[in-house]
């Protein structure tokens, strides 16, 4: 009897709790009055880079209409008074893949992502203009773009690893489509295939002539940032390219091995000031590792492609659980092995390695067209890369290190204005009047900072840390 007793008591209070967080975001979705919100007396940091200032902000429709002190409001506009709290514009994000899950939307949100840029990772579909109408009619919690994917063009020919004079216009036919149709560039992988089967002369030729110069997204194989000497190369190869064509060269989590040297470093930085001297400008994004959790990958793709003191083993089955944390040469020299036999022992065994392959890009930050991304693989894709989902919002309350230490308006700046500025996405990015409504509401939260408020173009997406039901996202297309 006693046992019911305590088992009812448990079933009653978990109901009571889901009951009124569900009656709440229930209420708080279907409510009519989120066509005007007045958001009242927050401190605003609007994407520039300018020093935060105090004041309210009129939202109507899916747009910001006033930014000031003591705004009035129309008759039965929504008020909240958002003292306290940090007014800043909703984060860009890039995406390796298709438009993520709802499950995976509903995730960005929380983190404050309100815009999403996705087929980074050189793959998409190629009917761009069907694929968006499909993104439209499925209802989007966040805004969405798609890059059109080089490695899907390539896939297309029979025999990806030649390209005859009609396949040049063939795929040349494909690019031009895909962007007339919306895609807001393009996307190159070096370390998948089909993608790496393109050189750049090939590239050249398919991209030759085109307007207005397209953005090309292009992702360097791990190895070209973690062995010596491998990332001026193919720097000085990208720079080359884009200078002959022309397209707009954007990295892809740009990073410089932990043990490069000052000298190493400043040749990248004489490399990228050369370029903007000639008329390449490179933009890209710089990967904070250190504070989103370091690229992992199963043990048996990595051995042999990193040193065995950057393999530091992450997951291990149960049995193996005390060499978590070590490296792979550190685990070799306690088991009293070679490494090459410690790696033969452990193949095969589902373990997962994280590689300690950054360090030297702090050296980089200060460059004015590097923004701050983390990218990571959908549930949907092949587990043999992966990264834990980054804390963005973690990100802007961080004291320490180099990114640290830059004012929290650049923070705010380098993962709201600057990515959407890169990829051309008008009126994001940025708080400002006429500036499409997506911003957050933030709250400082331990370390970091915690969303209160969530608006995409306007509608609510989080209130008061709940996800609410609203699909209010924009499909981006190239302006």
């Amino acid at each position: 009897m006693k046992r019911l007793f305590y088992f009812l008591l448990v079933f009653t209070a978990i109901f009571v709790l889901s009951y009124n967080v569900w009656y709440f975001t229930l209420r708080q979705a279907k409510a009519p009055a989120w066509q005007e919100v007045l958001l009242r007396g927050g401190t605003l940091i609007d994407g520039s880079g300018g020093k935060p200032y105090k004041t309210d902000l009129l939202i109507r429709g899916s747009r910001i209409v006033a930014i000031g002190e003591g705004i009035k409001s129309s008759p039965g506009a929504r008020v909240i008074d958002v003292s306290g709290s940090l007014l800043v514009p909703g984060i860009v994000a890039t995406w390796p893949g298709l438009l993520p899950t709802d499950q995976e939307q509903d995730e960005f949100v929380a983190a404050g992502v309100t815009t999403i840029i996705g087929g980074v990772d050189g793959n998409s579909p190629l009917d761009v203009k069907k694929y968006l109408n499909w993104a439209t009619r499925s209802g989007l919690r966040i805004n969405f773009g798609t890059l059109l994917g080089m490695g899907s063009l390539r896939g297309m020919m029979l025999t990806p690893r030649q390209m005859g004079p009609t396949d040049g216009v063939t795929l040349r036919e494909g690019i031009k489509k895909g962007l007339s149709e919306g895609a807001v560039g393009l996307s190159l992988d070096f370390t998948k295939l089909p993608d790496a089967f393109w050189s750049w002369e090939e590239i050249g030729k398919v991209c030759a002539d085109l307007h207005p110069v397209p953005l090309l997204v292009v992702n360097f194989s791990d190895e070209a940032y973690s062995e010596a000497g491998s990332l001026l190369p193919a720097l000085q190869a990208l720079i080359r390219a884009a200078g002959d064509t022309p397209f707009r060269p954007y990295l892809k989590s740009l990073r410089l091995p932990k043990s490069a040297s000052a000298s190493e470093i400043r040749a990248i930085q004489t490399e990228l000031e050369r370029a903007s001297t000639t008329g390449v400008q490179i933009y890209g994004d710089l990967n904070p590792f250190h504070l989103a959790g370091r690229p992992r990958y199963l043990f048996d793709t990595a051995v042999g492609r990193f040193t065995p003191n950057d393999l530091i083993i992450a997951k291990t089955p149960p049995a193996l659980q005390d060499l978590i944390g070590k490296s792979l040469a550190e685990a070799a020299r306690e088991q009293g092995l070679p490494v090459f036999a410690m790696s033969q022992q452990l193949l095969g065994k589902t373990i997962q390695i994280e590689v300690e392959d950054t360090g030297g890009e702090g050296a980089l930050a200060a460059s004015p067209f590097f923004c701050w991304q983390a990218g990571y693989n959908s549930e949907q894709e092949e587990k043999e890369s992966t990264i834990d989902p980054p804390n963005y919002l973690e990100l802007l309350g961080q004291t320490e290190g180099y990114f640290g230490q830059l004012p929290l308006p650049e923070k705010v700046r380098r993962l709201t204005f600057l990515p959407a500025r890169l990829f051309g996405l008008e009126g994001r990015g940025r708080i400002a009047v006429n500036s499409y409504a997506d911003l957050l509401v933030l709250k400082k939260r331990g370390r970091g900072y915690a969303p209160d408020y969530v608006f995409v173009s306007g509608r609510p997406a989080v209130i008061k840390g709940h996800i609410t039901r609203f699909k209010a996202g924009h499909v981006l297309v190239r302006s």
